[in-house]
């Protein structure tokens, strides 16, 4: 057994782990930090409009999380088969994949657009019962309800190109996305010259302009790059024997993001109807706690990639020992990160035109996010790239629904409305969910069950260009 000191100068002195992790990782934390980055100007110009209008657009932002975890469960399941065909070069494979999670990415996204754009004010009502939060919510839902398609596209490609290791494409196009929003923005929320101000409204139509520009731009570009997933004809080449395979694998992860996203939305549910102070001093603190998560977004695709990429060719103990320097690596970037944040808590709430009730919590939030950070580390690395990466999804839904319907919902509820406790101490223990959930996430590391060679069956492989698999 080696010590805590050992075991890191081993990850460290691993040189090939850091060449195969960095190049994936910091490109795909780059753009989720672009994401990040537009969510904040987003957030920090629909601030300037009141706390109704902060808590509303934070509600309504449920809905798009609901989706875009939908979205992002479909889009992983298609990443767990590309990324070991890519291990193997089949090239055909990744084409297949990229066909069933595009057709599943266009009806998801079309489902929740309708229930956005013709049902606002039902969706926002189980969250609070606040008529003017309500109000201003679904003026935004309404006007963003084109977004959900297009956001659902977007990301079906991102995901297969990322597990082809293709993470620049992605990134460049986030980066357009990001000035066409935040312009229009500026322009449709507070008016400019004929322009009218259209308040939270403009905000979700420079959503949709956004959306359109990225995930076009994702498109074309990955025509012309004739990348793995190019050639519209070529995608849509599956059979219903393989849509079954897919679907044993994606299933789960779907179900275990929509269930999530569903629990999450219930939390969220309980601090509305905790009051409207407790509502935006949370809606405050995930916009900084956003942009501090998207190292983990990047390390725990990059892990998903190298570990299938490992898988697919067959190297199953470089599989594994790259699954342990994740384990030792998460929770070390956690603590880094959480220290100049909870450095930053006292002044960062100072960007919002809110209450000073709200910025006081939300400081004391933001210092709760800083100690679980490293446990929520851990377990979204373990989660999202080792145990999924390695294709073991139907572990990963039980493991990932017993922390939330287990744990923080029935709490928080007992917490809320039966004692009454103050909303810093609901707040507290119903984030451990994730910290908790990491004993388990260990146990089935140190297993080695979670490894599924999910492309095993005989295909008849498309030789991809030499080098292109990450290797």
């Amino acid at each position: 057994m080696l010590s805590p000191l050992q075991a890191y100068k081993r990850l460290f002195d691993d040189r090939r782990f850091f060449h195969l992790f960095l190049p994936v990782a910091i490109p795909i934390a780059l753009q989720n930090l672009v994401s990040s980055l537009t969510s904040l100007g987003a957030g920090l110009l629909v601030g300037q409009l009141g706390d109704s209008a902060v808590a509303g657009v934070s509600l309504a932002g449920q809905v798009q999380f609901l989706m875009i975890l939908a979205a992002f469960g479909i889009g992983s399941g298609a990443a767990i088969f590309s990324s070991q065909y890519w291990g193997r070069s089949d090239a055909e494979g990744v084409a297949k994949t990229q066909g069933v999670s595009l057709t599943l990415s266009i009806v998801v996204g079309l489902a929740f657009g309708a229930l956005a754009g013709f049902l606002p004010e039902v969706l926002l009502g189980l969250f609070t019962p606040d008529q003017a939060v309500i109000a201003e919510g679904a003026r935004y839902l309404k006007a963003s309800a084109w977004s959900f398609p297009l956001t659902a596209v977007g990301m079906s490609y991102s995901l297969v190109l990322r597990s082809v290791g293709d993470t620049k494409t992605p990134l460049q196009f986030a980066l357009v996305g990001l000035v066409v929003q935040l312009v229009t923005a500026l322009t449709l929320i507070f008016g400019f010259g004929p322009i009218p101000a259209l308040g939270t409204a403009g905000a979700g139509v420079a959503l949709v302009v956004s959306r359109l520009v990225e995930t076009s731009g994702i498109i074309v570009f990955t025509q012309l790059k004739k990348s793995p997933n190019a050639g519209l004809r070529r995608l849509f080449r599956f059979d219903t024997a393989f849509l079954g395979r897919y679907l044993k694998v994606a299933l789960p992860v779907v179900i275990s993001e929509v269930l999530w996203a569903t629990g999450i939305s219930g939390i969220k549910a309980i601090y509305g109807w905790m009051g409207a102070t407790e509502l935006a001093s949370v809606a405050v603190v995930e916009t900084f706690s956003q942009i501090v998560f998207i190292v983990f977004f990047g390390t725990g695709n990059a892990a998903s990639v190298i570990i299938g990429h490992a898988i697919g060719r067959g190297s199953l103990d470089e599989a594994k020992r790259m699954a342990k320097n994740v384990a030792l690596f998460a929770p070390l970037m956690g603590a880094v990160v959480a220290l100049p944040l909870a450095l930053a808590a006292p002044f960062l709430p100072l960007l919002f035109n809110v209450t000073p009730e709200v910025r006081t919590l939300a400081t004391q939030l933001l210092w709760v996010v800083c100690v679980l950070l490293p446990g929520r580390a851990f377990y979204h690395d373990m989660i999202v790239g080792v145990l999924r990466g390695g294709g073991d999804t139907n572990f990963s839904l039980y493991m990932d629904q017993s922390g939330i319907w287990l744990w923080a919902l029935p709490l928080g509820w007992l917490m809320a409305f039966v004692l009454h406790w103050p909303f810093l101490l609901v707040y507290f223990l119903i984030s451990l969910e994730e910290p908790l959930k990491s004993m388990l996430a260990l146990w089935r590391l140190k297993t080695g069950k979670w490894i599924k060679e999910v492309t095993k069956e005989p295909s008849s492989p498309t030789e991809a260009p030499p080098g292109q698999a990450l290797s």
